[in-house]
């Protein structure tokens, strides 16, 4: 399992409570969003503001989504121009089995009109994220319509949560959509990136088109304009429909003096940590 590290401080139940309470008021009118759900604990500093998720998990072939009174997984549908369907608060565990055929295998949940949340069949076709259908094979939600329509152009209230790799037969890999509709990621487990380097990273909204803000941190404080070893800033671009966001550090993008743009003491950055501030764009 491939996982987005997120940091915390002292007091972690109280950051993720906050973290998720802004979650909540923000999200619960966005379609198709994950509005709540558990979130992972930190690796250290300094991204105390990084959210992950964490509600999935898997052994054998059989993927499960947890209902937690503690961590409660609540989704939010289109239904509509200018109408979403906002689910109840899971109550009982749902599971996907997945089959042993390798490849990529796609996951969500339905959104009963009373609020009930149900397991979709687990499918090999990529949802789909715009205005028309481009390659209907699979579901696909209309921006503009604020609707998600199945393959047979049925209309559906149906959330994708993640997605899982298959391979030699076996279930080897499970991404988990973010909740919300900004998240941050961080390129490398520990967040630090080298020069002249190249770094992909899983989209956290998988399938959907986002924008990307990337940041590498100075002295104190993120910032896009650090210089270090003699190289400005980071840049980064995303594959909009696939998994794939690519980072790109250094050089490439023009070398300046280090007294151009550096930290206000005056030193280089040689080992800089980064991170790229993703927003969905609906």
């Amino acid at each position: 399992m491939s996982k987005m590290p997120i940091s915390m401080v002292d007091g972690l139940p109280g950051v993720i409570s906050g973290v998720q309470a802004q979650i909540d008021s923000i999200n619960s009118g966005k379609p198709q969003t994950i509005v709540k759900c558990k979130l992972a604990s930190a690796v250290g500093s300094p991204y105390e503001d990084l959210v992950t998720p964490n509600f999935l998990s898997f052994s054998g072939q059989v993927v499960t989504l947890s209902a937690d009174a503690s961590n409660p997984f609540q989704v939010c549908a289109g239904d509509g121009p200018g109408k979403n369907r906002l689910s109840e608060e899971l109550t009982s565990n749902l599971t996907w089995t997945i089959p042993t055929t390798n490849g990529s295998y796609y996951l969500a949940v339905d959104v009963a009109e009373d609020g009930t949340l149900s397991a979709a069949a687990p499918t090999s076709a990529s949802p789909e994220y715009s205005n028309a259908r481009r390659v209907g094979t699979g579901d696909v939600f209309l921006i503009a319509q604020n609707t998600m329509l199945n393959a047979s152009n049925a209309k559906i209230h149906r959330v994708y949560v993640g997605y899982v790799g298959v391979v030699g037969g076996v279930l080897s890999a499970l991404y988990m959509t973010h909740p919300g509709v900004t998240t941050i990621i961080t390129p490398t487990p520990t967040g630090v990136v080298a020069q002249q380097m190249q770094y992909t990273m899983a989209n956290p909204y998988y399938g959907c088109p986002v924008s990307l803000v990337t940041q590498i941190k100075g002295a104190n404080w993120f910032d896009p304009n650090w210089v270090f070893n003699g190289a400005r800033g980071v840049g980064a671009k995303s594959t909009i429909y696939n998994s794939t966001i690519i980072m790109l550090t250094g050089q490439p993008f023009g070398s300046v003096p280090t007294s151009t743009g550096a930290p206000e003491d005056g030193t280089t950055i040689t080992a800089p940590y980064a991170r790229i501030i993703v927003t969905r764009g609906f």
